[in-house]
């Protein structure tokens, strides 16, 4: 994670890395995932640096961890 006086992004693992945990081929990693993610602008990709997240796509994973966690402690 990053912070700015703006901004919160959430850096996601290379494509390759991120391929490898999930048990997908790395192009389809890209392409139709990551790919859409893109199209939307919930991510950025950065060649050989990470995926890091739009501020939209940082507020989307906020809201999901927010709902998910909330409960523990």
């Amino acid at each position: 994670m990053s912070f700015t006086e703006y901004s919160v992004n959430i850096k996601f693992p290379t494509t390759r890395r991120l391929a490898e945990f999930l048990e997908f081929p790395h192009f389809i990693t890209y392409s139709q995932y990551l790919g859409m993610m893109e199209k939307e602008e919930i991510v950025t990709r950065a060649e050989r640096v990470g995926i890091p997240t739009t501020i939209k796509g940082s507020k989307i994973l906020i809201k999901l961890m927010d709902k998910k966690y909330k409960k523990r402690e």
